[in-house]
């Protein structure tokens, strides 16, 4: 394991590392549904009715989509291949290196599933608004899983025996991704 933080306070260590072994985000309940096509690498969700030989073009996949699902929202999904991947909703504009890989959407049947409806106050063009913000923050966890910035901490105590850890913590923000508040407050001020 990578070792990417070593703090010590109170005679304790909080050792941060890269989570070498994460949960995939896309086998968990997601609002969105991701239909991606590469030769090489196997992204997005693995069960879906969409074969790329089906298709000629990325707008006819979308149409067929749309004709289907009937998506609230949709967006394409870019991929950039060099020295590792990385996706997202927004083109690389890097013409030898990246390209579209598919789409990523929101349907009335996951919002059912994973109850995010709209709110009283809410317009149907702020609702779709924030729909696309929760489709662009899955987009992201999944793009932290693609390029393996996800953590886990070991917390031992002073004859190294190991009293706490737990991985799965997506992006480099310790304080805001939950691994410190799993940790114990004791590390928040100290990172």
């Amino acid at each position: 394991m990578e070792l990417i933080k070593e703090v010590k306070r109170n005679g304790k260590t909080l050792k941060i590392f890269v989570d070498e072994y994460p949960p995939n985000p896309r086998e968990w309940t997601n609002l969105t549904k991701m239909v991606c096509f590469h030769k090489r690498y196997d992204l997005g969700d693995t069960q879906t009715d969409y074969r790329q030989e089906a298709f000629e073009s990325w707008d006819e996949l979308k149409a067929e989509i749309i004709k289907k699902e009937k998506p609230l929202v949709i967006k394409p999904l870019y991929m950039l291949d060099h020295s590792g991947i990385t996706i997202s909703t927004s083109d690389f504009n890097d013409r030898w290196d990246s390209g579209q890989i598919g789409w990523v959407y929101i349907t009335n049947k996951t919002i059912d599933v994973c109850g995010t409806t709209i709110k009283n106050d809410e317009t149907f063009a702020q609702y779709k608004k924030r729909l696309g913000e929760y489709l662009d923050a899955e987009v992201e966890v999944y793009d932290q899983y693609v390029r393996g910035d996800v953590y886990l901490f070991e917390l031992t105590g002073e004859n190294g025996e190991v009293i706490d850890s737990c991985g799965g913590f997506y992006g480099d923000d310790w304080k805001n991704n939950g691994l410190l508040d799993n940790a114990g407050d004791e590390w928040i001020d100290a990172l």
